[in-house]
């Protein structure tokens, strides 16, 4: 089955998402956190949904969800999730 693995960034963003918006409240953190697993889960069964972003790297792709951007890779066995970031940022400095 295949997996959607993450790096430190990717959790560390996640971690980041879910303060910011629990401030205000803790529900709707958890569904916005909730959607960008299950955005993740459908990403790792489906890996080309996404947009192409090779303008960043060769080989990265991205989901929007919510104002926020999942930025991944296609693996042979899933996707590996780079950075979930606010759509705002510039994409372009990340990488």
């Amino acid at each position: 089955m295949p997996q959607a693995s993450r790096s430190t960034d990717a959790h560390l963003d996640v971690l980041e998402l879910w303060l910011h918006v629990a401030r205000h409240d803790v529900r709707a953190a958890d569904r916005l956190v909730d959607e960008i697993e299950a955005k993740c889960g459908l990403l790792a069964q489906m890996p080309e949904l996404g947009r192409r972003r090779n303008e960043l790297l060769p080989g990265l792709r991205s989901l929007a969800v919510r104002g926020h951007v999942i930025i991944y890779r296609p693996e042979a066995d899933g996707i590996y999730v780079l950075r979930v970031i606010h759509g705002s940022r510039d994409l372009t400095q990340l990488f």
